[in-house]
């Protein structure tokens, strides 16, 4: 079989790119705002150098390559829906924190509410072009800004029955999400150790993790804030999670010449940095803890300040960083689906499908980016189905041609002979049914007499696909006692948490 892939870097830019990496970890350092954080590192030989630098020798970001696990399981609350990390397959979806909903009807952007991430999360458990469940929207109208991560998580694990990768940015949100995820374990499953609530996870002794033979159900995004540092509440909890065996996908994103150098190699090498000092700090924390590096970066329009995530720089980025994550053995993940347009326009088309396109060739474990637009500003129930439909397309491109005595159909070409045609062929129906061509639904191919008798067009069809999701599809449910287990979860993290 002919499988196409793409490269950027040869094996000598994979080398120079961590030795660059590695010397400025070394000396030049990065920031720990958290105490606990750098006591770790400097137990382990770290210096601290003053205002929260940290400055990590060489050997022990080799130790720390060496612990990580190239095979991850991110498992669903349903087995049909696991998703095992091996570097066999590409899992899409959908975009991730995104501060807005592009609203259906209006056309309009408005500040997302819980009955969206609701919404969202049920439409990509419907979706098989979904392999796993992001955050996608911060439920920011209606929610307690205190209460907005939490509530998000048991939104999402109500909503789905795949994998859910979430974010918890506060140590104190910690106990509660464990309850959480005590509370939804399937029954086969060994549980989640609870918390008792407002416990400090954080001082609990490394090593202390809670049944690492768990399926992980659950895992959460983390991310360093380029340039160079981890701001101490959402590392805190990280490391937390982490003493936990919660998978943590550890997610950079610098833009080329604002808050990283403005070549793309700088850019690599800044992030590489600050994904490569969390894992130090993580493999320090629960040694083989399971870490996806999220192999992604994009750069400032310099003409309107605007973060571009879907130029020619970010694609190169996205292929070249995925290359450098599988050198480290390590999952990746990448972005896709992803344009710089506020709407569904031939320019978000575009931007979507050259992303898209490449970063698929370069084969990364995860891609996100379903439903986004405007560089992640916003999610789309449309673009997720019509996005959907597209990694059809993808997915045809990426299992290539089969060159083999049955795909040469010389019997087939002796048959029909000069002048003749294909169309009733038993081996053409066998073709298309086996997936040997693309399929659209609803990207179907209209011509122009369909326009004219008013056939629906791809957002009418779109339209009609997510209003049936939404009517009929149920994911799987919450076992027995469950969703009023997470009612009381919130109900005492909303009279107990903080303020954000």
């Amino acid at each position: 079989m002919a499988e196409p892939h793409i490269t950027v870097l040869s094996g000598s830019d994979l080398e120079f790119i961590h030795q660059r990496t590695v010397e400025v970890l070394q000396e030049v350092g990065v920031r720990f705002q958290s105490a606990h954080a750098r006591s770790v590192l400097t137990a382990a030989g770290c210096i601290c150098a003053g205002d929260d630098i940290v400055r990590i020798p060489r050997d022990l970001v080799e130790w720390a390559l060496g612990k990580l696990q190239r095979d991850v399981l991110l498992a669903g609350r349903d087995p049909r829906y696991d998703a095992l990390l091996d570097g066999s397959r590409t899992y899409a979806t959908i975009a991730g924190i995104c501060p807005y909903v592009l609203d259906m009807d209006s056309g309009l952007y408005r500040v997302p509410r819980e009955q969206d991430l609701a919404d969202i999360t049920r439409a990509a458990d419907a979706l098989d072009a979904c392999g796993i469940v992001w955050y996608s929207v911060s439920p920011t109208e209606g929610v307690a800004p205190k209460m907005v991560d939490v509530a998000a998580v048991a939104c999402m694990l109500a909503n789905t029955g795949k994998h859910v990768q979430a974010q918890v940015q506060r140590p104190a949100e910690v106990p509660y999400v464990l309850e959480m995820l005590e509370a939804c374990a399937p029954p086969e499953s060994t549980p989640v150790e609870a918390v008792p609530a407002g416990a400090a996870a954080v001082e609990r002794p490394a090593g202390a993790a809670a049944s690492p033979g768990r399926r992980p159900f659950f895992s959460v995004i983390y991310c360093p804030i380029a340039p160079l540092q981890h701001e101490g509440p959402a590392l805190e909890a990280a490391m937390a999670l982490a003493e936990e065996r919660v998978p943590i996908d550890i997610f950079s994103l610098g833009l080329a010449g604002a808050t990283a150098p403005v070549s793309l190699a700088g850019t690599m090498i800044q992030t590489n940095c600050d994904v490569l000092s969390a894992v130090v700090l993580f493999q320090l924390i629960a040694e083989g803890c399971p870490l996806i590096y999220s192999a992604n970066a994009g750069t400032m329009d310099m003409r309107t300040s605007r973060f571009a995530a879907a130029g020619p720089e970010a694609a190169l980025m996205n292929v070249a960083q995925t290359e450098l994550v599988h050198s480290y053995g390590m999952p990746a993940l990448s972005v896709g689906h992803v344009s710089d347009s506020s709407t569904l326009d031939f320019r978000g088309g575009l931007e979507d499908m050259g992303m898209s396109m490449a970063t698929r060739l370069a084969r990364p474990d995860i891609m996100t980016g379903l439903g986004t637009v405007e560089a992640g500003q916003a999610v789309s129930l449309l673009k997720l189905v019509l996005d959907a439909d597209l990694s059809g397309y993808l997915d045809r491109v990426l299992r290539g041609i089969a060159v083999d005595d049955d795909h040469a159909a010389i019997a087939s070409i002796a048959a029909v002979g000069p002048g003749g045609h294909y169309l009733g062929r038993k081996e053409t129906r066998q073709g298309i049914r086996g997936g040997e061509h693309w399929v659209p639904r609803l990207l179907a191919r209209d011509s122009y007499p369909d326009r004219e008798r008013g056939a629906p067009g791809a957002l009418e069809r779109a339209r009609a696909e997510v209003d049936r999701i939404l009517a009929e599809h149920d994911p799987l449910p919450l076992p027995s006692g469950a969703a009023d287990k997470l009612a009381d979860i919130l109900t005492r993290a909303e009279a107990e948490l903080p303020e954000a």
